[in-house]
């Protein structure tokens, strides 16, 4: 098995086509919807400290439960409760049968992946615990793959819809470390369904649903 830190580098690419190089991380519906592209940084840890910080929180707690061998029916269900807008789930739906579709080709043998497979709707927090554990890969990794994952959809995206130096979009992503940091080390703790945190960004969601409809559009959401 390769180092953790090599496995962490190979899932926290941008490129790794699992279906994030069509996914914004919401950055396109947000400038869409009158975001101005140096807002991106403020952008980038709003959806940090709400919408990742759930999703991180979900994958630890999916994580958990394959390794204790527990359905994660339950858990999908509070993550959906916790995931207002349909368009959203409907991506993350997306881009969790990407992620287990990878799983399925790397580590297609390993518990976590059929624990996985009774699952019919695999998000994406859920399915990338399910590779956590596959990939050998404790609770806090998984949820800092989660974060790394989110801002790299980002910044990567910024890069085709506000054209600028990449340099300052590697930046931004440098200075989004303390909260990725401190958003995993959150999460790594959680145990039970009920220490899920319910944030919510309204305004972000909104213009994730108003670009389903958009006629003009780069990226899934």
């Amino acid at each position: 098995m390769p180092s953790h830190e090599l496995i962490l580098m190979l899932l926290g690419d941008a490129r790794l086509p699992v279906g994030g190089h069509v996914h914004s991380g919401g950055l396109e519906p947000a400038l869409l919807g009158g975001l101005a592209p140096d807002q991106i940084p403020g952008y980038l840890q709003t959806r940090l400290r709400t919408t990742t910080r759930i999703d991180a929180a979900v994958a630890v707690l999916a994580h958990r439960a394959i390794h204790g061998g527990t359905p994660l029916a339950t858990l999908a269900a509070a993550w959906c409760a916790r995931t207002p807008s349909p368009v959203a789930r409907q991506a993350a739906l997306a881009l969790g049968r990407g992620v287990q579709r990878l799983l399925d080709r790397l580590w297609g043998t390993d518990p976590a992946a059929t624990a996985l497979s009774h699952l019919a709707e695999p998000y994406r927090p859920l399915a990338v615990g399910a590779l956590g554990v596959a990939a050998g890969l404790d609770p806090h990794e998984t949820a800092l793959l989660i974060c790394h994952d989110d801002v790299q959809s980002i910044t990567s995206a910024a890069l085709k819809l506000a054209p600028m130096d990449p340099a300052e979009a590697t930046a931004w992503a440098l200075t989004a470390h303390p909260t990725m940091t401190a958003v995993a080390a959150e999460a790594a703790l959680i145990d039970t369904t009920d220490d899920l945190p319910a944030l919510s960004a309204p305004l972000a969601e909104c213009w994730v649903q108003w670009h389903a409809d958009h006629e003009r559009r780069l990226f899934l959401a």
